[in-house]
């Protein structure tokens, strides 16, 4: 049952909060099948509250329970509600209404039917400790539990297998031997010193595998810093020798702050590359890496200076 600032709702009734509650009812019932037989919602721990086990993957390390309020804040533009879930009432001595429970033990997965449809409500729109709720709290270590959402964890598998696909292929496969031994070192793989190219690539993947176990980075942050690697190591020289040659340059608009990447001919600043906000190097970088042909040519002109 549901109350709002102290008052109990009556979902019977055809006010505005009780219409807009059903819609929400329906909602929840289309997204999870709940009209439907043996359909349920599961809640379960965010996994920040689960830890990794490095001696039994299987079994984490992770509380009974987690001990959630029946009792939301809900700020609105037209103020500030006060809803609670509950289960009992009963009177105090100034003949206030008294809900209970006043909290609930969530253990790590619960499953709730359509029996349950007031406080999968309260869960997934007014509670703000559930992760992905409506009303959730803007600090993340408020954060206790979330609905599961079947769709979207089955889209993130799918994305996880391509991430790991990827690295796996880069890995054994894609990177030359320089920049195995960079992902080496920045993984800060041991490694022996007669060891082959092949051990080194498995170790390698070995360490990504299980900072993906661990959830300590894995596939995707693997591929992400293989990548800002590469560009750097790709990019940067171009881009230190053609401002050494004085083929680019740049300068910054004293009134907006912009930075104004320019060809140079003769010493005097001709044609724009790219005009932005930030950090100098990282404005031209970000334009080089989508525009190949701008690339090409600040290459061709180095070749043409160091000809002159």
């Amino acid at each position: 049952m549901i109350a709002l600032n102290g008052d109990k709702i009556d979902l019977t009734k055809n006010t505005i909060a009780v219409k807009k509650i059903r819609e929400e009812f329906d909602a929840i019932k289309e997204q999870y099948g709940l009209n439907e037989p043996n359909k349920t919602v599961k809640f379960k721990y965010i996994p920040a509250r689960i830890k990794p086990n490095p001696d039994d993957p299987r079994r984490p390390y992770q509380p009974e329970s987690v001990s959630v309020p029946m009792t939301a804040v809900e700020h609105t533009d037209s103020g500030t509600n006060v809803w609670t879930y509950y289960e009992n009432v009963s009177k105090d001595k100034n003949g206030k209404n008294v809900y209970s429970p006043k909290f609930k033990q969530i253990p790590g997965n619960i499953y709730l039917t359509n029996k349950d449809i007031e406080l999968i409500w309260f869960l997934k729109y007014k509670c703000p400790h559930c992760a992905n709720g409506e009303n959730r709290h803007d600090k993340v270590s408020k954060h206790y539990i979330m609905a599961e959402d079947k769709k979207k964890e089955a889209l993130d598998y799918v994305v996880l297998k391509s991430e790991k696909a990827r690295a796996e292929y880069m890995i054994l496969e894609g990177m030359e031997t320089e920049q195995l031994e960079l992902m080496l070192r920045t993984y800060m793989v041991p490694m022996m010193d007669d060891a082959t190219e092949h051990e080194k690539r498995q170790a390698l993947l070995e360490q990504v595998a299980l900072q993906e176990r661990m959830k300590k980075g894995g596939y995707e942050t693997f591929n992400k810093t293989f990548k800002e690697k590469s560009d750097a190591k790709k990019y940067n020289p171009v881009m230190h020798e053609a401002k050494r040659l004085k083929v680019i340059g740049f300068k910054v608009d004293s009134s907006s702050a912009e930075t104004d990447w320019m060809f140079l001919e003769d010493g005097e600043y001709d044609t724009r590359i790219v005009k932005g906000m930030g950090d100098p190097t990282e404005i031209l970088l970000d334009y080089l890496k989508r525009d190949d042909d701008t690339f090409e040519e600040i290459k061709t002109r180095i070749e043409i200076a160091k000809e002159k």
